[in-house]
């Protein structure tokens, strides 16, 4: 096996074989050094042993991506702090979303736009590049929020999360869900009040460049008028939707939906913590 990455970048991996001052041998899958490395060369090392596969460093966790399904996606900035602090920030956010949703296939159902995160909710098919969707809007994002702030250093915590969504009122939950955030953070009164949703799309037939309309809000009636009063009539059930699960599942819906993704995927629905598992000592 290949020696530990920070033990060689430490100098203190060791071997059997006493190596002259001075030597350096090479095997297949393994490094051996008997002199110090020096500190400018450590980062070089680093990149060549894991461009080689010979660093035991934990790889990161596969995203689950579907074809003709739903995704709740959600990017939170670093260490919760905020990513618009006026008006034109988001706005100039919403119209990253409006560029870059065509040419990746994207069709966005619902969205929610915090001082501190964002909520998406999108329809993906088999032309549908998310991953990269995501990296153009947010490395967009960032460098405009450089300019604009002379920031140095992260503005998004980590990879964006993602949770995959059942296509029946799941779906509808999980829109108005969303939508209900400014209300819950105690930024407006009323969801109506709060420009950067799309609660007022549903709700009262705002005109919204960005939006497809979910599937399941035009069964509500063929009237429109009908359907955005059943809209606004809709009840959130936390127990459905709630941003425990939002934050510790892989799968949104119900228990059938659940078992069909763990199965189609190899995964369990509740993501794992991270870090070492802990061990339990036997009584």
């Amino acid at each position: 096996m290949p020696p530990p990455l920070t033990a060689i970048l430490n100098h203190t991996y060791t071997t059997a074989t006493a190596l002259k001052k001075g030597e350096e041998k090479k095997e297949k899958g393994t490094v051996l050094f008997s002199q110090v490395i020096p500190p400018s060369e450590k980062i070089l090392l680093f990149v060549r042993l894991l461009s080689e596969g010979k660093g035991n460093i934990m790889p990161r966790r596969r995203r689950l991506i579907p074809v003709n399904l739903a995704m709740h996606i959600m990017c939170r900035g670093n260490n919760k702090q905020n990513i618009f602090f006026r008006d034109r920030d988001k706005e100039y956010y919403y119209s990253l979303l409006y560029k870059f949703r065509d040419e990746n296939k994207i069709t966005i159902f619902h969205y929610c736009l915090m001082n501190n995160h964002v909520h998406l909710i999108v329809w993906l098919d088999d032309q549908s590049h998310l991953s990269r969707f995501m990296k153009q809007v947010n490395l967009s994002y960032f460098n405009y929020y450089n300019r604009n702030y002379n920031y140095c250093g992260h503005l998004w915590q980590g990879r964006f999360k993602s949770n995959i969504v059942d296509t029946d009122s799941y779906l509808l939950q999980c829109g108005k869900y969303i939508e209900l955030n400014p209300v819950r953070a105690n930024l407006v009164n009323f969801p109506q009040e709060y420009m950067f949703s799309s609660y007022n799309y549903y709700a009262n037939g705002n005109y919204d460049s960005i939006l497809t309309p979910n599937p399941i809000f035009m069964e509500f009636s063929t009237s429109e008028a009908s359907r955005r009063q059943q809209y606004i009539d809709f009840v959130v059930d936390s127990k459905l939707i709630n941003i425990e699960k939002l934050t510790t599942q892989h799968f949104i819906g119900c228990e059938k939906f659940i078992t069909r993704m763990e199965e189609m995927y190899k995964v369990k629905n509740l993501r794992a913590k991270r870090g070492r598992p802990k061990i339990t000592k036997k009584k």
